[in-house]
């Protein structure tokens, strides 16, 4: 089983209220993601595989990246990648840079 059929299944089951179309497009993304040079929407589009041309691709992209409801279902997609990463560890060691990483002084946490 492919990472990217991994992941659709896991989502699927955990998240049900995502519309199919939406999942297959971010499987699409992940995908092109992986094989791409970068994760810039354009890059994305161009990595997609399949016959359409690339400016549809790209325009692909945008709308996924544009999408309110996968905006709204994000948290709960990360909720369900982290807490399957982290199945196997009892107590995961958490990082956190509290620096000043702002123009405006202001601290930036970063999570690791």
């Amino acid at each position: 089983m492919s990472i990217i059929d991994l992941l659709h299944s896991l989502l699927k089951e955990k998240v049900p209220g995502i519309h199919a179309t939406r999942l297959q497009a971010l499987m699409a993304a992940v995908q092109a993601g992986l094989k791409g040079a970068s994760v810039s929407i354009t890059q994305l589009g161009r990595s997609l595989s399949g016959p359409a041309y690339i400016k549809h691709k790209i325009k692909r992209m945008d709308r996924l990246a544009g999408n309110y409801h996968l905006n709204s279902e994000r948290m709960e997609i990360y909720g369900t990648m982290t807490r399957w990463l982290l199945q196997s560890l009892p107590m995961p060691l958490i990082l956190i840079d509290w620096s000043p990483l702002t123009t405006d002084l202001t601290s930036q946490s970063t999570w690791i």
